[in-house]
């Protein structure tokens, strides 16, 4: 099992001004397994930011599911931060 697994994402951004949709991304099919080093390369609004929205779940696809460590992404981990207030 991969860290990271996205299946058939597609995400289509509706476009009220020109009224249309807008295919953002079509089809995306990714293992990335732990300690892998991935890089997104691409022009500018191709979905590189949109992509790693939805793997972190700020976003939702609008087709196809995305898995971190076999769990479905539907929003944001929690994630707790701490800080020290000490100072050496």
């Amino acid at each position: 099992m991969a860290a990271i697994e996205l299946r058939n994402i597609v995400k289509v951004f509706s476009d009220k001004r020109r009224g249309r949709d807008l295919l953002t991304l079509d089809n995306i099919n990714l293992d990335i397994e732990a300690n892998d080093f991935v890089c997104l390369l691409g022009p500018s609004g191709c979905g590189k930011s949109t992509l790693l929205n939805i793997i972190a779940g700020f976003e939702q696809a609008t087709f196809g599911r995305t898995l971190v460590d076999g769990k479905q992404v539907e929003r944001p981990a929690r994630i707790a931060a701490w800080c020290s207030s000490s100072r050496p």
